[in-house]
C-alpha cells in the first residue's frame, strides 16, 4: 500500500487525485476509433497502467506526460498496437491543440511555411464576399476579422488562419465564398477548443435545404414567409448570441420553454402607468411597435380625469386598482387587470370571485415602467431527472435557474437597448424596470408545489412570477406574498 499512487502532477504544475478511470476513458476512446468496442478490456488495461505505475514509481508522483508514456508502453507490450497508434495520433492532436490555444506555432507548420508561400506566387484564390463582390485571398483580412469578432489574440488568430489557408492551398480550389472561409475558420476553432470564439463567429441563417423545404410547404404570402423566415434567424441569434449559454442549455434539454425566443427584441408585456389621458395616445403609440403582447397602462386611484376613455374600443389595456371594481365604479366589458398591492384585498376578489380561472403575476413594486421581457415556463419532472443525473437537489438546481435567468434580463435588455428604435423609445420612460416572468401551472400535476419560499427567491432575485388558473393551495401562497409591501399583484380573469 505504501507505493499507492494517489496522485498525478498536472502540466500547469498542480497536483490532483490520480484517476484510473480517466486513463480507461482514453484508451477506450483510442480503441473505439479503430474499431474496437471492449469497455471492460478498456478497463483491465488501466489497472494494468496503475500497477505498472506503482511499481515504477514507488509512491512519488508522476506527471501527465509520464502516464501517457506508460499508457502507449503497456497497449504495445499487450499487442494492441493499432490501439496504441490511436492513442499515439491522440496525443499529438492534444499536444498541437494546446500549443494553438497558448499562441504558439507548431512546429510541423511553421516548416511549411516558406513552401506555403512559393505555392501561393502560382495560385490566385477568388473570394467572393456576402455582398457578391469578388476580390482576391487575403489573410491578413480575415485575421483581423477573427480578431474583431471574437476577441482572440492575434498570434492565436494568424495561426489558425495560416492552417486554412494551407488547408485551401492544398485543395487547389480556384473560387471560395466567404461563407465557406468562415467554416473552415470555425472548424479550427472546434478543433482546438475556443468553443466560445467559435459561436461568436458563426454564421446565422438557414440551410439551402430547409430554405427550399419551407418554400414547398409554407401556406401564406409572400410577406408572411418573409416574416416567418425572419424569426428563425431571430431564434437563432438569440439562442446563440443573446441568452446565456446555462439558460440555452437548459432550454434545448426541455427543462424549460421560453414564451417569445425569437421576439428577443421585443418587450413581452409593458405596464405603464399614467395619470393623464392625455399621455395614453402619446406613449402607446410610441411603445407599440416594441411590445410583443400587451400594452397594459395603469390608472391611478382617482380615475376622475379619464371620463373621455372608451374603455371597450381602444387596442391597449387598461389596469384598474381593486377598489375601483369593488365599488362598481368601473364598467366595462373589455379584458382589464385587477391591481391588488395587499392581502386583504386579494382575499376580498378570491370570495367574490364565481370563476377561479385566474392568470396571476406577481411583481415588485416600483414607481415607472415595468417592462416583462420574457416569460419562462418550469418542466419541473424534467429538471428533477437532470438533478438527479448530477446529483444535486431540486432545490439547488432551481437556484441555479434562477440565478441564470437573471442573467438573462440583463442581456436581452442590453440587446433591445442597442437598436435605435429601442433606444429612442425607452428614453421616454425614466425609471422603468425589466423584469421576466416565472410561470407555474396548477398544483400536483407534475408531482411539485412550489412555497413561498422559492416565490420569495424569485420576487428576490428581480424576477416575476405568473401563475395559470391556481389551486387553493397556490391562491393562499399568493396571498402571503401579498403580506410584504413590496410585492403587487397584477390579476386577468381569463
Amino acid at each position: 500500500m505504501a507505493n499507492r499512487i494517489a496522485y498525478v502532477k498536472k502540466r500547469d504544475g498542480r497536483i490532483v487525485p490520480f484517476d484510473k478511470q480517466k486513463i480507461a476513458d482514453a484508451i477506450f476512446k483510442a480503441a473505439q476509433s479503430v474499431g474496437g468496442q471492449d469497455r471492460y478490456l478498456a478497463e483491465d488495461l488501466a489497472e494494468v497502467v496503475r500497477i505498472y505505475l506503482e511499481k515504477e514509481y514507488k509512491g512519488d508522483i508522476p506527471s501527465v506526460e509520464e502516464i501517457q508514456d506508460i499508457v502507449e508502453r503497456v497497449l504495445i507490450k499487450t499487442g494492441h498496437a493499432k490501439t496504441a497508434k490511436a492513442y499515439i495520433l491522440y496525443r499529438q492532436r492534444r499536444a498541437r491543440a494546446r500549443q494553438i490555444r497558448e499562441g504558439k506555432r507548431p512546429e510541423d507548420l511553421s516548416e511549411t511555411e516558406v513552401l506555403k508561400d512559393i505555392i501561393k506566387r502560382d495560385i490566385s484564390i477568388s473570394v467572393r464576399r456576402s455582398d457578391d463582390r469578388r476580390v482576391f485571398w487575403d489573410k491578413t483580412a480575415i485575421v483581423e476579422a477573427l480578431v474583431r469578432e471574437t476577441g482572440i489574440s492575434r498570434n492565436i488568430a494568424e495561426i489558425i488562419v495560416a492552417e486554412v489557408e494551407e488547408d485551401v492551398v492544398a485543395s487547389k480550389v480556384k473560387n471560395l465564398t466567404s461563407s465557406m472561409i468562415r467554416e473552415l475558420v470555425n472548424a479550427k476553432l472546434v478543433l482546438y477548443g475556443f468553443e466560445e470564439e467559435r459561436l461568436k463567429h458563426s454564421r446565422i441563417g438557414i440551410p439551402f435545404y430547409d430554405i427550399s423545404s419551407i418554400f414547398e410547404s409554407f401556406n401564406g404570402t409572400p410577406d408572411n414567409l418573409s416574416e416567418f423566415l425572419g424569426r428563425r434567424i431571430k431564434k437563432e441569434f438569440a439562442v446563440n448570441g443573446v441568452i446565456p449559454q446555462a439558460i440555452v442549455e437548459r432550454y434545448l434539454k426541455g427543462e424549460i420553454s421560453i414564451e417569445s425566443i425569437e421576439g428577443i427584441d421585443k418587450i413581452l408585456t409593458a405596464y405603464i402607468p399614467v395619470n393623464t389621458p392625455t399621455e395614453i395616445t402619446y406613449l402607446y403609440k410610441n411603445i407599440v411597435p416594441l411590445v410583443e403582447g400587451d400594452v397594459v397602462f395603469s390608472l391611478p386611484d382617482d380615475i376622475s380625469s379619464f371620463d373621455k376613455i372608451f374603455f371597450n374600443e381602444n387596442p391597449f389595456v387598461l389596469e384598474f386598482p381593486y377598489r375601483l371594481i369593488k365599488d362598481k365604479l368601473i364598467e366595462t366589458t373589455k379584458n382589464y387587470v385587477i391591481r391588488i398591492d395587499n392581502r386583504d384585498a386579494f382575499e376580498s376578489l378570491i370570495k367574490a370571485g364565481e370563476k377561479r380561472n385566474y392568470l396571476i403575476s406577481l411583481h415588485r413594486k416600483i414607481k415607472g415602467p415595468l417592462l416583462v421581457l420574457n416569460r419562462i415556463a418550469l418542466n419541473i419532472p424534467v429538471i428533477q431527472a437532470y438533478a438527479e443525473q448530477d446529483n444535486v437537489s431540486l432545490k439547488i438546481r432551481l437556484s441555479e435557474i434562477l440565478k441564470a435567468l437573471f442573467d438573462m434580463v440583463v442581456s436581452q435588455e442590453a440587446l433591445i437597448k442597442k437598436t435605435p428604435y429601442a433606444k429612442d423609445t425607452l428614453s421616454s420612460f425614466k425609471g422603468y424596470g425589466s423584469t421576466v416572468e416565472v410561470e407555474f401551472v396548477e398544483t400536483g400535476e407534475n408531482g411539485w408545489t412550489p412555497e413561498e419560499e422559492f416565490f420569495s427567491e424569485i420576487l428576490s432575485s428581480s424576477l416575476s412570477v405568473f401563475i395559470k388558473h391556481p389551486s387553493d393551495y397556490l391562491i393562499e401562497v399568493v396571498g402571503r406574498c401579498l403580506q410584504k409591501d413590496d410585492v403587487i399583484a397584477r390579476i386577468r380573469n381569463g
